[in-house]
């Protein structure tokens, strides 16, 4: 199962031109059946007022999921889940927020042999609204009855201490590490971090790893094989 997490900054390139058919270019592309995406845009009027999570299920015969952290009326501003295979459940849970409200979207697909559970989000830019936002969503990993992965814009580095919270709260690993040394994610003109992640329940390993080069957005959209190893939690 190839799974993918990308922050799509609303389809802004790192050229400053705004092109969603870019962003479907490169996921369509990568091949991936499972695909997270961050600052996904709903009816904005930047964007043109377009349902884009909506508009890339339907340009890649892809289901999809959004969740609207930030709402105007009928526009939103979120995360969003992409699936080949069949949505079977989704839940919105809000983090705690100081600025921008943020939230962790969770989806259950039903991926050939199992039904996996997806977690998507991203965290926010301030380190303490991060700590508590990771806590949080470990809680929420930790109540998941099916294999689990957790992708997203955590904004930390591995060594950050939202990052460990959530790693040791959860039982989560990191998928990408698995199977090679992963790669910075952002800014994509000038790689300095990593701050994108593909995390797993401990039933679930990662075979194979890679960022994608691609001017579509600020961040490299992170791309893991991932291969289910227990079928019980």
């Amino acid at each position: 199962m190839l799974v993918m997490t990308y922050n799509i900054r609303a389809g802004l390139g790192i050229d400053d031109n705004r092109s969603l058919l870019r962003v479907a270019d490169v996921i369509r592309a990568a091949g991936a059946s499972v695909v997270c995406l961050q600052e996904v845009d709903r009816k904005m009027p930047r964007s043109g007022l377009t349902d884009q999570a909506k508009w890339l299920g339907e340009r890649l015969g892809m289901e999809s999921v959004f969740q609207p952290n930030l709402a105007v009326g009928p526009a939103g501003f979120g995360n969003a889940v992409l699936s080949r295979y069949p949505v079977l459940s989704a839940k919105s849970h809000s983090l705690t927020s100081n600025d921008e409200q943020r939230g962790l979207m969770e989806v259950m697909v039903a991926a050939p042999d199992i039904n996996l559970t997806v977690f998507c989000t991203h965290f926010g830019l301030d380190a303490g609204e991060r700590l508590v936002q990771a806590g949080e969503s470990a809680a929420f990993v930790r109540e998941a009855h099916s294999p689990a992965i957790f992708c997203g814009d955590l904004n930390e580095i591995e060594t950050g201490t939202a990052v460990q919270r959530l790693l040791t709260e959860s039982g989560l690993h990191d998928l990408a590490k698995d199977a090679a040394e992963p790669e910075n994610t952002y800014p994509v003109d000038n790689l300095q971090a990593r701050i994108d992640y593909i995390l797993g329940t401990p039933d679930m390993k990662g075979t194979a790893a890679t960022a994608l080069d691609s001017p579509a957005s600020d961040h490299r959209p992170v791309l893991v094989e991932i291969e289910s190893i227990s079928m019980a939690r």
